[in-house]
């Protein structure tokens, strides 16, 4: 992460920008379940999901009465399943699957008092299925790489103020409208299948 402050005419812009880079992996294997006991091996494969973010981000105090924000990030979520469990009449269900997503942000705040602020704010974001979302399809062979990520855009409209010492009042409307919300399609036996 990378931070600096510029001095302008009336105020001043505090500048932050930064990369996320993360991996995560698991071994998953299944196995028949007879009455409680352990029975055969019927699911093994290796998973692995690696994820890089790259953001930028402006605080702009434009005077004693007003500052703004402004940011945006760029995302990538990349799922790879390898298959070891590969059988006659079990095919090999590896695969992979990608996910991107350019999410910006942008909010105003008026600065009524030094203890009273009201804010407005918008911005995007998107949230990828998990390992245990994409574990099973409906046709019960291999991992759902079908599902698509969930986008939303937010709105918030707030006030935020010192009422005395010790007491502080946070008021906030907003609004919250997302596509592709990730749900439970059927769940039995032990197995969750997700939509």
């Amino acid at each position: 992460r990378y931070a600096r402050r510029i001095a302008t005419g009336s105020g001043q812009v505090s500048l932050s920008a930064g990369l996320d880079v993360e991996r995560m992996s698991e071994r998953r294997q299944g196995f028949i379940n007879n009455l409680g006991a352990q029975g055969a091996l019927k699911r093994d494969e290796d998973d692995r999901v690696d994820s890089t973010g790259v953001y930028a981000q402006a605080d702009w105090a434009i005077n004693e009465g007003w500052s703004a924000v402004a940011g945006l990030r760029a995302n990538r979520v990349r799922f790879r399943v390898e298959d070891h469990f590969v059988r006659a009449g079990n095919p090999d269900d590896s695969g992979r699957v990608t996910f991107s997503a350019t999410n910006p942000v942008i909010g105003l705040t008026r600065h009524l008092s030094p203890d009273t602020n009201v804010y407005a704010n918008v911005g995007r974001g998107f949230e990828t299925p998990t390992l245990t979302e994409i574990a099973y399809t409906s046709n019960g062979s291999g991992p759902n790489l079908n599902l698509k990520s969930a986008r939303s855009t937010h709105v918030e409209l707030g006030l935020k103020t010192k009422l005395a010492e010790g007491q502080r009042l946070d008021v906030a409307l907003f609004h919250i409208g997302t596509r592709d919300e990730i749900v439970v399609a059927s769940s039995s036996g032990g197995r969750t299948v997700y939509t």
